[in-house]
């Protein structure tokens, strides 16, 4: 028997299916009918697998399969789709009483999560067992401050947080406690030794999950169930397993035979109902893994229709695809069955236009989700590139290039109050890093003992620590450990590790939901959403406080008089944070709001509550430094974990010690007072609880430009327990022509064509909602919708000058600061020395690097790098260190330099040569792609365009038609991070193949720094 085969299928009929091995492409018949019951004849057999879950090219796995004399293979699991993991819980919540039902999933898909007191009790039990494995004297009371602490704003808005629900932690910690106890004292389970939360993946049964408590050897599994076992047929105080939970079990179990090799008879699964307490030794049989497999299928093809067919699948919805055995039993008619009947009535209610939007995006999303969790959907995505199935499916080389691992790490575990909580890992200093930065969520596991072996690498890859990154050095990692862990030995510093992006399908969880609670949001919201009626404003609305700058007193009367939301554009260095979103702020926050209470004419004056919001962890930090400066914003609450802040904006953090928020009381006041209340669009939308305790006036969201509309929709749906808008209006701030959302999809495969999107101005899912509002103000004619930041505080006038004509239509000024009319700095420099001449008396060019013979040779083996511009670009960093000594100038390299390339692999190539010359303290230098850059600046730019193709050149430069002007975008972003330099190197005759290069080469000047001459590009 053959443990596992990959296989593309071609073809298919009712009893075989025919496909070919992805690395031999022999073609392969396979026998589609479950055989486990030794019957010989198909037509007493279910098919292993249905054939309308197949399509051209899909892959499968074949699982303990036999061959027979005709070379038939016999397999007694089919896996479909296993790039595609789905997560263990998702398959066993399927299982009801009423049937095997896949359908389930699009449940917990679609509709809201409602936190409980039962699901808030699961999360302190599991903190429990943490505590009474790691800790030498647990205590009740501090694994319930952890837990709290956790999860602070649902344990101050879930009903049933009362005395049965204290006792119930007194009587699961009286009893975890006492289990591993006893545990330890017989020695039947090594906790000594054992790991907590331990993340797998498992590619042969296509699943992902995580086990509450592992044996180091991986033999002994304990999984923590705090809620009822099956307690019919039991004497009370116990409870038999209930058979979800069973299936669990078997999962892990099997898992671990493909992962780790271990026979079944080895492996021991126990079920711990720390309720009774009972722990129940499972022993799951072959029919429990083919059910299980069956319904994991069952969600992938779903997830397959919801990425192509949407409507064909959730039209077609009735209740009896959820109720299968047609079970209409009190459980069942008053749990089940509301949530079931709400769902199927939000979907056949739809009107034309809300189909239509639903759909789409939901389609889109849908790819976006697949792409980042396999790639070979993707043709737009480059070798190498392949989403998170990269981890297994690429060997290490294309991601050590594509800088997606970071491997031969020593890791030494970092102890403190008796458990490890962080690792050190250590590198080579060469070995970049620039694919990882802090606060992002990371896999730890041991590295392939044969780095070139794939199957090595997934095996390697399959059991892993969950870690996010706190520090990054040139030489190091400090890595922050999920989940404690009780021992050092859990880890073995002796070994080599490596630390690869992880993945997970929160963000897409709830953008689904977010999308889903369209269909239910107030009226006069899915109108506006919908572009059914237009933006309001009340132009009788004045300022409360002075702004004696005209334009920015007009900006901030129109975003006060707006309704329903007002959108302010703000080009590079106009000060969208600094200075327009300080003055909203300022403003906002000395008026009051008249709220009306529903069904009365009852009209209460409030303080305006504010809710503010940025894209990324980088611009939530600078909106925090910004309510730094204002004492009336002092109180200000930032949502979202600790790592992912800025160190000077923790002590805003709700968690954090010195707000002394440690009961549900001082939650509910916190956030009720808090003037403002500040995070990513992603934390405050993981957290709808937030709406339960305050309702906010204003939101205002800053990079809005950077956000898609499905992204956007669980805060615009956002309501009330009472069914209203939970934000009143919106004020969007950004800029469309700048760098847009990251999309996986290109634009031909995201168009929109249905008339009744582009009716609405919708005509590419890659718009944000920014640039769609914009694009129909404009058409409507909205003079108050929109505003424009005019005056930038950044740029020199000779490099602002070729994208305010261009790209601004000749609307910017400068402010003017001082940088912006004094002279360069560099006094001194060696005249005759023709390159440095060049720096140190020019604002802006382009420096000619024409590709080396072994570059242009070999260039599909070193694809999206450039070994002669990196030597030009650690020259160009040489002289300006020479510069700054010559003219007794700090170098201040963090504020001095920065340099820009388009492709990752780049950056360790510049490194290696600014190494190469000895460069002093050429470290500190950011090397960093164009969409890290934004919203960033240095006095000095270089851009390395490094391209050597025309088919790099296209993924450089894809300019796009916006406002009658041909704008790229990445090239906007590019120059304009500059505030008194910009030097490009490149290969003018390649870049001019690009009609926005081309435009940009004409404009600037260009030299050859071999020969000391200016080059004629027009040639």
């Amino acid at each position: 028997m053959t443990k596992r085969l990959r296989i593309i299928v071609d073809s298919w009929d009712a009893d075989t299916i025919t496909g070919h091995t992805e690395a031999e492409h022999l073609t392969v018949r396979v026998w589609n009918h479950d055989m486990s019951s030794d019957q010989s004849d198909a037509t007493t057999t279910a098919p292993l697998i249905p054939c309308a879950y197949l399509y051209p090219d899909v892959h499968l796995n074949l699982l303990l399969f036999e061959t027979r004399p005709d070379g038939m293979l016999v397999p007694q699991h089919i896996v479909l789709a296993p790039d595609f993991l789905v997560d263990v819980t998702s398959i066993c919540r399927c299982f009801t009483h009423h049937g095997d039902v896949p359908a389930m999933h699009l449940l917990s898909k679609f509709m809201p999560s409602s936190a409980t007191a039962a699901i808030l009790l699961g999360n302190a039990a599991n903190q429990m067992l943490d505590d009474c494995v790691n800790q030498p004297s647990p205590t009740l009371q501090a694994s319930l401050l952890k837990a709290f602490a956790a999860d602070p704003i649902r344990f101050a808005t879930v009903p049933g947080i009362d005395s049965a629900f204290s006792q119930a932690c007194q009587q699961q910690f009286a009893n975890i406690q006492t289990t591993i106890s006893q545990l330890q004292a017989e020695g039947t389970f090594p906790v000594e030794s054992a790991s907590l939360e331990t993340a797998f993946i498992c590619e042969p049964l296509g699943i992902q999950g995580r086990m509450d408590l592992i044996s180091d050897d991986l033999q002994s599994i304990i999984e923590l169930k705090s809620g009822r076992g099956e307690e019919y047929g039991h004497p009370p105080g116990q409870a038999g397993y209930r058979y979800e939970h069973a299936l669990q079990m078997a999962l892990y179990k099997e898992s671990l035979y493909y992962n780790a090799n271990l026979p079944y008879a080895r492996v021991h699964t126990y079920l711990f109902y720390s309720r009774y307490p009972q722990l129940i030794d499972i022993h799951p049989g072959r029919r429990d893994i083919h059910r299980a497999l069956d319904v994991r299928n069952g969600i992938v093809h779903l997830e397959h229709l919801l990425c192509h067919q949407p409507a064909a699948l959730l039209d077609t919805l009735v209740e009896g695809h959820f109720n299968l055995r047609g079970i209409y039993d009190r459980f069942y008619c008053n749990y089940q069955r509301p949530t079931i009947l709400s769902f199927l009535n939000s979907l056949h209610g739809m009107s034309a236009i809300e189909r239509a939007y639903f759909y789409t995006y939901l389609s889109f999303m849908e790819r976006e989700q697949n792409l980042a969790k396999t790639g070979i959907e993707g043709a737009s995505l480059p070798p190498g590139v392949g989403g998170f199935a990269d981890v297994w499916r690429t060997d290490m080389q294309t991601k050590l290039q594509a800088g997606n691992i970071i491997a031969n790490l020593h890791i030494t575990p970092i102890v403190d109050d008796g458990s490890v909580v962080a690792i050190e890992a250590t590198h080579q200093p060469d070995n970049d890093a620039m694919n990882f930065r802090p606060g992002d969520m990371v896999m730890l596991h041991e590295q392939a003992s044969n780095p070139t072996s794939i199957d090595n690498q997934r095996q390697a890859a399959a059991i892993y620590t969950s870690c996010i990154i706190d520090t990054i050095r040139p030489d190091s990692l400090l890595l922050r450990l999920r989940f404690p862990q009780r021992d050092t030995r859990v880890f073995h510093p002796e070994r080599l590790y490596v630390v690869e992006p992880s993945h997970a399908d929160a963000s897409y969880q709830i953008i689904y939901r977010g999308l889903f609670s369209l269909l239910s949001a107030p009226v006069r919201r899915r109108q506006l959403i919908l572009g059914q009626r237009e933006p309001e404003f009340d132009t009788s609305i004045t300022l409360t406080l002075p702004i004696e700058d005209p334009e920015g007193h007009a900006i901030t009367t129109l975003a006060k008089q707006a309704r329903d939301y007002f959108l302010l554009v703000g080009p590079p260095g106009t000060g969208k944070t600094s200075v327009a979103l300080r003055r909203m702020v300022r403003e906002f926050l000395a008026s009051t709001s008249e709220i009306q209470s529903s069904g009365t004419d009852y009209v209460q004056t409030q303080p305006h509550n504010l809710l503010l919001m940025a894209f990324t962890n980088r611009a939530v930090d600078e909106i925090c430094a910004m309510l730094d400066t204002l004492e009336a914003a002092s109180g200000y609450i930032r949502i979202g974990p600790e790592l992912s802040c800025a160190p000077p904006y923790r002590n805003h953090l709700l968690t954090h010690p010195g707000r002394n928020c440690l009961s549900r009381a001082a939650v509910r006041q916190a956030i009720q007072q808090a003037p403002v209340i500040v995070g990513t669009i992603a934390s405050i939308s993981a957290i709808p609880e937030l709406f339960l305790l305050k309702t906010f006036h204003t939101a205002i969201i800053d990079e809005a430009s950077q956000v898609l509309e499905p992204q956007l929709m669980p805060l615009l749906c956002a309501t009330t327990q009472a069914g209203e808008s939970a934000i009143g209006k919106f004020i969007f701030i950004g800029d469309h022509k700048q760098l847009p959302a990251v999309v996986a999809q290109t634009d031909t495969e995201s168009a929109v064509t249905d008339p009744l999107l582009t009716a609405i101005g919708i005509r590419n899912c890659r718009d944000s909602l920014f640039e769609r509002l914009h694009r129909l103000a404009t058409r409507r004619g909205e003079p108050h919708t929109v505003a424009l930041l005019h005056r930038q505080g950044r740029m020199h006038p000779s490099l602002s000058r070729f994208v305010n004509n261009h790209y601004y239509s000749g609307q910017l000024t400068e402010v003017p600061v001082p940088h912006q009319q004094a002279g360069l700095e560099w006094q001194h420099y060696l005249h005759d020395t023709f390159l440095q001449a060049l720096i140190a008396t020019q604002r802006i060019g382009l420096i000619e690097v024409m590709p080396e013979t072994e570059d242009a040779v070999n260039h599909h083996h070193k694809a999206k790098c450039n070994a002669a511009e990196a030597r030009m670009v650690a020259k160009i960093v040489e002289i300006i260190a020479s510069l700054c000594q010559q003219n007794d100038l700090p170098k201040d390299w963090g504020h001095r330099l920065g340099i820009i390339v388009p492709f990752r692999n780049q950056i360790a190539l510049i490194r290696n040569e600014m190494n190469n010359l000895s460069i002093e303290g050429f470290e500190e230098i950011n090397i960093d792609t164009v969409e890290r850059y934004q919203g960033s600046q240095r006095d000095i730019i270089i851009f390395s365009t490094t391209v050597v193709t025309s088919y790099e050149l296209s993924i450089l430069s894809a300019p796009v038609q916006m406002d009658d002007c041909l704008i790229d975008r990445k090239l906007n972003v590019a120059i304009t991070r500059a505030r008194k330099q910009f030097f490009m190197v490149g290969n003018p005759a390649l870049l001019k193949e690009s009609d926005a290069y081309r435009t940009l080469l004409t404009d600037i000047p260009c030299w050859n720094a071999l020969c000391g001459k200016t080059l004629n590009i027009c040639y």
